[in-house]
């Protein structure tokens, strides 16, 4: 098995200052795969697995990151893969899809950027296999990649329920027009900005507060 990030020399401070790259820069998190990246998007299924199911857990411990979440099962059904999707192919070995992102985790996103981008990777693997179900692919190769589409859901329900985005979706509904609305905002103007600074701060400390002065 590949080395984790956290072997391979990568930084462990979140707060190191080396630029963050965009989320729409990241590789993969488009979605838009060849299928040569699909194909590499498989062979690197266990090690992106580690890095979830330890960020995923909200109170993980450093340590973690050596424990292995990656089950026979899962190593079975991967390895049954490897011929009829010939994973071994050497047009695979070149930019990776997704170990790169992996690796910039600890040294260029703090936690919530992980726990988003981790979130938005999962996503994409739910896209990858349930694509490649559609495909004409043997009754063995379909039954691997159905339970590891499986083992993302479950993954998801366990540690990535999206609360995240159904809060987004309630406050985007909320009607900005509306005067009744627009005079209780005003009333809760201070509280909001008072946490929404404290937050700023506390995941930013370099930053100069912009409310000095």
């Amino acid at each position: 098995m590949e080395p984790l990030p956290s072997q391979q020399g990568s930084g462990s401070n979140i707060y190191t200052g080396v630029p963050r790259r965009p989320f729409s820069e990241v590789p993969g998190l488009t979605g838009k795969l060849d299928t040569n990246g699909t194909y590499k998007a498989i062979g690197e299924f266990k090690t992106v697995l580690l890095w979830i199911m330890v960020l995923g857990r909200p109170h993980h411990s450093g340590s973690e990151l050596g424990s292995n979440f990656v089950s026979e099962n899962m190593e079975r059904d991967i390895d049954t893969l490897k011929g009829p999707l010939n994973l071994l192919d050497t047009k695979l070995v070149g930019e990776p899809v997704f170990r790169n992102l992996m690796v910039e985790l600890d040294g260029k996103f703090e936690k919530h950027e992980q726990w988003l981008l981790l979130n938005a990777t999962l996503d994409v693997y739910l896209n990858i296999f349930s694509n490649m179900l559609k495909e004409n692919h043997p009754e063995e190769v379909k039954q691997g990649l159905s339970r590891l589409r499986g083992k993302v859901e479950d993954l998801k329900r366990s540690y990535y329920q999206d609360r995240v985005k159904m809060k987004i979706q309630d406050l985007k509904d909320i009607k900005t027009n509306d005067a009744v609305v627009q005079r209780k905002a005003v009333n809760e103007f201070k509280v909001v900005y008072q946490r929404a600074s404290q937050l700023g701060t506390i995941l930013h400390p370099r930053v100069k507060n912009p409310t000095q002065g």
